[in-house]
């Protein structure tokens, strides 16, 4: 039987800056979507 291995600890990734997140483009109808939705529960 193989033995068990230990797995290393997974590390949260780095924050990316805004000013580091560009070409990123959002259809309208999933704005529009996302507006017309409650803060909670949708």
């Amino acid at each position: 039987m193989a033995p068990h291995w230990v797995v290393p600890a997974a590390s949260a990734p780095a924050p990316v800056p805004p000013s580091r997140i560009h070409g990123v483009t959002i259809p309208s109808a999933s704005v529009r979507l996302i507006a017309d939705m409650s803060e909670y529960g949708d």
